[in-house]
């Protein structure tokens, strides 16, 4: 017996331990500089806001391995990989995004010397619309978009990606909130982080013989 040679696609397979990692550690770490912001890091400069901005430089990073192990579920096509160059852009803008507010707010003496210096940044060109306006969208579209793939593949439960769907939603409705309403996104962040844990675990099915492959010399 013989096994003829067949072309097939390349097949989804589960992500690597360090893309499982950014599935499950992304979203708790943004909700825990979402945290420290809420308790006291608002109103920079302060150790608060230093705090908050370098751990969300941990957690875009993550997000960008989420991403990547998000991909490997999704399998190959061009529709995942121009997601996936969609979610890698938006996480590497708002890493950008947040070393610029980490610096500003270490360089500076008080909250007025902080607008000065915001005033300077954003005289540049192009930073205040890709860093801090279009980053957001481009990294969770991206990911909604791969999760979309998965599902429409099978390797993502319809549950998931509902609630990926939810959590972006929540994070978007709550981010311009005012007072306790601003609750919201964080609740947003714990139902991502719930979505990208259950994606972790998610198996994908065992490659299938392709028709004629197996034939009798």
């Amino acid at each position: 017996m013989s096994i003829d040679s067949t072309h097939q696609d390349v097949p989804p397979s589960r992500p690597t331990p360090h893309q499982v990692i950014g599935l499950r550690w992304a979203a708790p770490a943004w909700l825990a500089g979402w945290a420290v912001m809420r308790l006291g890091g608002s109103h920079g400069p302060n150790p608060g806001w230093d705090v908050a901005h370098s751990v969300w430089i941990v957690a875009f990073g993550l997000f960008g391995a989420a991403a990547l192990g998000l991909r490997r579920l999704a399998g190959t096509g061009r529709g995942p990989a121009a997601a996936l160059v969609t979610a890698l852009a938006g996480a590497a803008a708002l890493i950008v995004q947040m070393a610029i507010d980490l610096v500003v707010g270490l360089l500076s003496a008080d909250h007025q010397d902080m607008s000065r210096r915001y005033d300077d940044v954003f005289a540049v060109p192009g930073v205040h619309l890709v860093c801090y306006q279009v980053a957001p969208a481009l990294l969770f579209v991206g990911l909604l978009w791969l999760a979309t793939a998965a599902w429409r593949g099978g390797r993502l439960t319809g549950a998931t990606t509902i609630l990926l769907y939810a959590g972006v939603l929540a994070t978007a409705l709550g981010k311009p909130a005012p007072g306790w309403l601003r609750v919201i996104e964080g609740l947003g962040a714990a139902v991502i982080g719930v979505g990208l844990t259950r994606a972790a675990g998610s198996r994908t099915p065992g490659p299938v013989p392709a028709a004629g492959s197996l034939s009798r010399t």
